[in-house]
């Protein structure tokens, strides 16, 4: 389930309201509103999400909330979990930047390479201070 589907389900119940009731409120089928939630459906259309807006009584606080939520929950990436929201954003911001070249690429590669081989190199040590497997 994404944050966006969990932040639909959580409202929804506050109003009381069943999937049906707020499918019937969006124009929708309740299989869509079910979708949303399970986080298999992430709607992208800012009319729909203004829509759901309203659907859901949120003040404007909660309209910006959905919308960062749905923005978050969007699957850049075919992954089998969504990411969560700091991951997200640094994906978000790699995708996003159209003037990345391919030498910038190979050097973020051998960062995130940097910090695994670190990782590794400090767990190996930690095993072996607390006597485990050398």
């Amino acid at each position: 389930m994404t944050d966006f589907g969990k932040f639909v389900r959580a409202r929804r119940k506050v109003l009381k309201l069943t999937q049906t009731e707020l499918a019937r409120r969006l124009g929708v089928d309740d299989a869509y509103v079910s979708a949303i939630e399970r986080g298999v459906r992430t709607p992208g259309d800012v009319v729909f999400i203004d829509q759901l807006g309203r659907a859901l009584a949120l003040d404007i606080d909660g309209r910006l909330e959905l919308e960062e939520v749905a923005e978050s929950s969007k699957r850049l990436l075919r992954l089998s979990d969504p990411l969560p929201l700091y991951k997200y954003r640094v994906i978000a911001a790699l995708v996003g930047d159209q003037a990345l070249t391919e030498a910038d690429m190979e050097t973020i590669a051998k960062v995130h390479a940097a910090i695994v081989q670190i990782r590794n190199a400090t767990a190996s040590t930690a095993s072996i201070d607390s006597g485990g497997a050398m």
